[in-house]
């Protein structure tokens, strides 16, 4: 990450630790970096009700100390969010989805990470009938426009039930700038 509007490329690691620790230092310096010097939006830092936040001039504010969240797609799509620090729409509404369960997580099936987000079940542009639609990720910071909607439910490997929340951020445009701090595949099995 060399500056702010690049992303860390993890399209290249696939064993789960390295993964996890690429992430949690792409995060990091995602933080360290969001400076109003080094703003690349026009905003600012801020200490609202004891979060620390950066504030955007255009009212969205993206919650530095916030969980990361993970968007799963193709990696033709994951291209398109990379190349152009930009979500796109994965909901039927227009809406943007993402969970926080991480794509290291390796003791679940990619078939149960497409069923899941499959039953959000709101024909959305993104439809997860395959595989290939979770095949990818692309890894953010929630702002003050993403809200906790409901949980999605998996089960591992050994039969265990496994919960992870899901936050949606409503329609803008079927596209929305927005840092991607880092993006690379899914390691589910």
């Amino acid at each position: 990450m060399a500056g702010l509007s690049d992303a860390v490329d993890l399209t290249g690691f696939y064993n789960p630790n390295e993964v996890e620790t690429a992430l949690d230092n792409a995060v990091a310096l995602y933080r360290t970096l969001r400076e109003p010097a080094r703003s690349i939006r026009g905003g600012h830092r801020a200490n609202v009700d004891g979060r620390n936040l950066y504030v955007y001039s255009r009212t969205e504010d993206i919650d530095l100390e916030g969980q990361v969240l993970y968007i799963y797609i193709n990696a033709s799509t994951m291209n398109m969010c990379v190349a152009g620090q930009q979500l796109h729409s994965n909901a039927a509404s227009g809406a943007v989805r993402a969970t926080t369960l991480p794509p290291f997580q390796v003791n679940v099936t990619a078939a149960a990470v497409c069923q899941a987000l499959r039953g959000l079940g709101d024909g959305g542009v993104i439809s997860y009938i395959d595989q290939v639609y979770c095949s990818h990720y692309v890894a953010i910071l929630p702002s003050n426009r993403f809200v906790h909607t409901v949980n999605m439910q998996l089960q591992d490997l050994e039969g265990n039930e496994l919960t992870y929340a899901v936050h949606e951020r409503p329609h803008d445009s079927h596209i929305v700038r927005y840092d991607i701090i880092a993006y690379g595949v899914a390691l589910f099995v």
